[in-house]
Protein backbone atom coordinates (compact mmCIF):
# COMPACT_ATOMS: atom_id res chain seq x y z
CA UNK A 1 0.00 0.00 0.00
CA UNK A 2 0.86 3.78 -0.76
CA UNK A 3 2.28 4.87 2.73
CA UNK A 4 2.21 8.65 1.31
CA UNK A 5 -0.87 11.07 2.79
CA UNK A 6 -3.99 12.08 1.01
CA UNK A 7 -5.15 15.19 -0.44
CA UNK A 8 -8.43 16.06 -1.42
CA UNK A 9 -8.54 18.77 -3.60
CA UNK A 10 -11.85 20.10 -4.52
CA UNK A 11 -12.29 22.64 -7.11
CA UNK A 12 -8.51 23.07 -8.95
CA UNK A 13 -6.13 25.15 -6.83
CA UNK A 14 -3.48 25.09 -8.80
CA UNK A 15 -1.44 27.08 -5.66
CA UNK A 16 -2.93 24.29 -3.28
CA UNK A 17 -2.21 21.43 -5.98
CA UNK A 18 1.73 22.74 -5.94
CA UNK A 19 1.78 22.82 -2.08
CA UNK A 20 0.45 19.82 -0.91
CA UNK A 21 2.91 18.11 -3.54
CA UNK A 22 5.82 19.36 -2.64
CA UNK A 23 4.48 18.24 0.78
CA UNK A 24 4.43 14.52 -0.51
CA UNK A 25 1.10 14.12 -0.42
CA UNK A 26 -0.83 11.97 -3.15
CA UNK A 27 -3.76 13.83 -4.86
CA UNK A 28 -6.93 12.01 -4.50
CA UNK A 29 -8.50 11.03 -8.19
CA UNK A 30 -11.18 13.24 -9.04
CA UNK A 31 -13.87 10.08 -9.23
CA UNK A 32 -13.05 9.67 -5.38
CA UNK A 33 -13.51 12.94 -3.87
CA UNK A 34 -16.46 11.98 -2.52
CA UNK A 35 -14.55 9.16 -0.39
CA UNK A 36 -13.95 9.55 3.37
CA UNK A 37 -10.37 8.67 2.97
CA UNK A 38 -8.15 11.47 2.82
CA UNK A 39 -5.54 13.38 5.28
CA UNK A 40 -6.47 16.80 4.21
CA UNK A 41 -9.39 18.34 2.52
CA UNK A 42 -9.19 21.40 0.29
CA UNK A 43 -11.95 23.01 -1.42
CA UNK A 44 -13.51 26.36 -2.11
CA UNK A 45 -16.96 25.56 -1.07
CA UNK A 46 -17.26 25.35 2.66
CA UNK A 47 -20.44 22.51 2.09
CA UNK A 48 -18.20 20.30 0.31
CA UNK A 49 -16.81 19.18 3.20
CA UNK A 50 -18.57 16.66 6.02
CA UNK A 51 -17.90 17.83 9.22
CA UNK A 52 -19.57 15.26 11.30
CA UNK A 53 -17.75 12.63 9.26
CA UNK A 54 -14.51 13.63 9.74
CA UNK A 55 -12.04 11.21 11.50
CA UNK A 56 -9.05 12.23 14.24
CA UNK A 57 -6.41 13.58 12.16
CA UNK A 58 -7.90 14.40 8.92
CA UNK A 59 -8.02 18.15 7.98
CA UNK A 60 -9.82 20.74 6.18
CA UNK A 61 -8.74 24.26 5.31
CA UNK A 62 -12.83 25.88 6.58
CA UNK A 63 -13.66 25.90 10.21
CA UNK A 64 -16.51 24.40 11.14
CA UNK A 65 -20.43 26.00 11.31
CA UNK A 66 -18.53 29.08 9.86
CA UNK A 67 -20.13 28.75 6.21
CA UNK A 68 -20.86 31.97 4.22
CA UNK A 69 -20.84 33.82 7.68
CA UNK A 70 -17.22 33.81 8.03
CA UNK A 71 -15.49 31.52 5.44
CA UNK A 72 -16.30 34.10 2.36
CA UNK A 73 -15.01 37.31 1.68
CA UNK A 74 -18.58 38.33 1.52
CA UNK A 75 -20.00 37.48 4.58
CA UNK A 76 -16.74 38.15 6.51
CA UNK A 77 -17.26 41.97 5.74
CA UNK A 78 -21.02 42.03 6.16
CA UNK A 79 -20.49 40.76 9.54
CA UNK A 80 -17.48 43.22 10.95
CA UNK A 81 -19.37 45.36 9.27
CA UNK A 82 -22.44 44.57 12.38
CA UNK A 83 -19.88 44.99 14.91
CA UNK A 84 -20.11 49.01 15.11
CA UNK A 85 -23.86 48.00 16.05
CA UNK A 86 -22.97 45.53 18.43
CA UNK A 87 -19.69 46.39 19.98
CA UNK A 88 -19.41 50.16 18.86
CA UNK A 89 -16.27 48.73 17.14
CA UNK A 90 -15.70 50.10 13.69
CA UNK A 91 -14.02 48.05 11.26
CA UNK A 92 -11.82 50.24 9.41
CA UNK A 93 -10.28 50.72 12.86
CA UNK A 94 -8.60 46.95 13.08
CA UNK A 95 -9.02 45.78 9.44
CA UNK A 96 -8.41 46.61 6.15
CA UNK A 97 -11.24 48.73 3.98
CA UNK A 98 -13.16 46.69 2.09
CA UNK A 99 -16.52 47.02 -0.32
CA UNK A 100 -18.60 45.13 -1.43
CA UNK A 101 -19.22 45.70 -5.00
CA UNK A 102 -22.21 43.90 -5.71
CA UNK A 103 -24.08 46.50 -3.27
CA UNK A 104 -24.57 49.45 -5.77
CA UNK A 105 -24.68 51.32 -2.24
CA UNK A 106 -21.20 50.51 -1.54
CA UNK A 107 -20.00 51.03 -5.18
CA UNK A 108 -20.40 54.81 -4.62
CA UNK A 109 -18.13 54.48 -1.21
CA UNK A 110 -15.56 52.97 -2.96
CA UNK A 111 -15.33 55.64 -5.75
CA UNK A 112 -15.16 57.84 -2.88
CA UNK A 113 -12.99 56.54 -0.98
CA UNK A 114 -10.39 56.28 -4.18
CA UNK A 115 -10.89 59.62 -5.38
CA UNK A 116 -10.10 60.89 -1.70
CA UNK A 117 -6.86 58.72 -1.89
CA UNK A 118 -5.76 60.18 -4.43
CA UNK A 119 -6.69 63.41 -3.43
CA UNK A 120 -5.20 63.49 0.15
CA UNK A 121 -1.95 61.67 -1.36
CA UNK A 122 -1.58 65.31 -3.51
CA UNK A 123 -1.66 67.86 -0.40
CA UNK A 124 0.45 65.57 1.59
CA UNK A 125 3.23 65.24 -1.13
CA UNK A 126 2.51 69.35 -1.28
CA UNK A 127 3.32 69.52 2.50
CA UNK A 128 6.76 67.36 2.14
CA UNK A 129 7.56 69.97 -0.64
CA UNK A 130 6.96 67.03 -3.58
CA UNK A 131 5.93 67.64 -7.08
CA UNK A 132 2.47 66.58 -7.99
CA UNK A 133 2.20 63.05 -9.31
CA UNK A 134 1.39 64.00 -13.05
CA UNK A 135 4.87 65.88 -13.15
CA UNK A 136 6.73 62.59 -12.39
CA UNK A 137 4.54 60.28 -15.05
CA UNK A 138 5.68 60.16 -18.51
CA UNK A 139 5.61 63.96 -20.08
CA UNK A 140 5.18 65.06 -16.78
CA UNK A 141 3.57 68.37 -16.19
CA UNK A 142 4.60 69.66 -19.73
CA UNK A 143 2.08 67.03 -21.82
CA UNK A 144 -0.87 68.10 -18.79
CA UNK A 145 -0.03 72.05 -19.65
CA UNK A 146 0.31 71.10 -23.37
CA UNK A 147 -2.63 69.70 -23.61
CA UNK A 148 -4.84 72.11 -21.76
CA UNK A 149 -3.31 74.88 -24.15
CA UNK A 150 -4.17 73.14 -26.92
CA UNK A 151 -0.66 71.76 -28.29
CA UNK A 152 1.35 74.69 -28.19
CA UNK A 153 5.02 73.96 -26.23
CA UNK A 154 4.68 74.90 -22.14
CA UNK A 155 6.74 76.76 -20.35
CA UNK A 156 7.94 77.06 -16.87
CA UNK A 157 4.76 79.22 -16.17
CA UNK A 158 2.13 77.02 -17.76
CA UNK A 159 3.69 74.06 -15.56
CA UNK A 160 3.74 76.02 -12.25
CA UNK A 161 -0.38 76.69 -13.31
CA UNK A 162 -0.87 72.97 -14.23
CA UNK A 163 0.48 72.13 -11.01
CA UNK A 164 -1.33 74.86 -8.67
CA UNK A 165 -4.56 73.39 -10.85
CA UNK A 166 -4.18 69.98 -9.43
CA UNK A 167 -3.49 70.99 -5.94
CA UNK A 168 -6.76 73.12 -6.09
CA UNK A 169 -8.53 70.18 -7.95
CA UNK A 170 -7.27 68.14 -4.80
CA UNK A 171 -7.74 70.71 -2.04
CA UNK A 172 -11.58 71.15 -2.91
CA UNK A 173 -11.98 67.04 -3.32
CA UNK A 174 -10.51 66.47 0.10
CA UNK A 175 -12.50 69.05 1.76
CA UNK A 176 -16.04 68.37 0.23
CA UNK A 177 -15.30 64.35 1.06
CA UNK A 178 -14.31 65.48 4.46
CA UNK A 179 -17.28 67.77 5.03
CA UNK A 180 -19.89 65.30 3.41
CA UNK A 181 -18.26 62.48 5.63
CA UNK A 182 -18.66 64.83 9.04
CA UNK A 183 -22.56 65.26 7.91
CA UNK A 184 -22.86 61.76 7.63
CA UNK A 185 -21.15 60.25 10.49
CA UNK A 186 -24.02 60.01 12.69
CA UNK A 187 -27.82 59.27 12.80
CA UNK A 188 -28.64 62.40 12.83
CA UNK A 189 -29.07 63.80 9.55
CA UNK A 190 -28.95 67.38 8.44
CA UNK A 191 -30.66 67.62 4.60
CA UNK A 192 -27.16 68.95 3.52
CA UNK A 193 -25.56 65.11 3.56
CA UNK A 194 -25.34 63.24 1.07
CA UNK A 195 -25.02 59.64 1.29
CA UNK A 196 -24.65 58.77 -2.20
CA UNK A 197 -21.55 60.46 -2.37
CA UNK A 198 -20.40 63.71 -3.21
CA UNK A 199 -17.10 62.75 -5.62
CA UNK A 200 -17.16 62.30 -9.50
CA UNK A 201 -15.04 61.15 -12.22
CA UNK A 202 -14.08 64.83 -13.07
CA UNK A 203 -13.02 65.19 -9.53
CA UNK A 204 -10.38 62.27 -10.43
CA UNK A 205 -8.98 63.18 -13.58
CA UNK A 206 -9.00 66.84 -12.31
CA UNK A 207 -6.43 65.42 -9.93
CA UNK A 208 -4.48 63.11 -12.24
CA UNK A 209 -5.03 64.71 -15.69
CA UNK A 210 -2.09 62.47 -17.00
CA UNK A 211 -4.21 59.47 -16.52
CA UNK A 212 -5.65 57.97 -20.02
CA UNK A 213 -8.96 56.36 -20.65
CA UNK A 214 -8.75 53.16 -21.92
CA UNK A 215 -11.00 52.62 -24.63
CA UNK A 216 -11.38 48.47 -23.46
CA UNK A 217 -11.93 49.11 -20.09
CA UNK A 218 -15.46 47.64 -19.21
CA UNK A 219 -18.49 49.78 -18.43
CA UNK A 220 -19.78 49.27 -15.53
CA UNK A 221 -23.98 50.11 -16.26
CA UNK A 222 -26.03 48.63 -18.45
CA UNK A 223 -26.55 51.44 -20.75
CA UNK A 224 -22.41 52.63 -20.25
CA UNK A 225 -23.22 55.86 -19.52
CA UNK A 226 -21.72 55.82 -15.63
CA UNK A 227 -18.11 54.97 -16.84
CA UNK A 228 -18.21 56.64 -20.04
CA UNK A 229 -14.97 58.63 -21.60
CA UNK A 230 -14.30 61.59 -19.64
CA UNK A 231 -14.64 63.57 -22.63
CA UNK A 232 -18.30 62.84 -22.80
CA UNK A 233 -19.13 61.78 -18.64
CA UNK A 234 -16.94 63.91 -16.70
CA UNK A 235 -19.72 65.70 -14.73
CA UNK A 236 -21.41 62.21 -13.72
CA UNK A 237 -21.26 60.53 -10.42
CA UNK A 238 -21.52 56.50 -10.75
CA UNK A 239 -24.61 55.47 -10.56
CA UNK A 240 -25.53 54.39 -7.22
CA UNK A 241 -28.49 52.18 -7.34
CA UNK A 242 -31.49 52.46 -5.69
CA UNK A 243 -31.71 55.08 -2.85
CA UNK A 244 -30.25 54.53 0.75
CA UNK A 245 -32.41 54.10 3.40
CA UNK A 246 -32.76 57.59 5.94
CA UNK A 247 -31.08 56.01 8.69
CA UNK A 248 -27.18 55.73 8.31
CA UNK A 249 -25.99 52.04 8.36
CA UNK A 250 -22.71 51.79 10.56
CA UNK A 251 -20.31 51.36 7.77
CA UNK A 252 -21.21 55.08 6.53
CA UNK A 253 -19.44 55.84 10.03
CA UNK A 254 -15.87 55.97 10.80
CA UNK A 255 -13.08 58.16 11.56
Amino acid sequence: LDSRRLAAIIGGNKCAKETLGQAKFQEVPEEDHDSPHFDIRWCINHYDIKFAEMRPGQLANHFPNSGSELGTKVGLHRNLRSLEWFDKVPMDSFFPRMYNLANPWEVQDFVDEFIFVAAHSEVVRFSQGLPVRAAEEKGGLGAVAEAADGGGKPGEEEKAAASRSILEAAHSACQRYLDNRAKVKGHDLDDSGVLGGVLTLADYFAIRPDVKWKSDVPRNTSDGSAYGPPSSRRDAPLEAGPPRPEVASPDRRGG
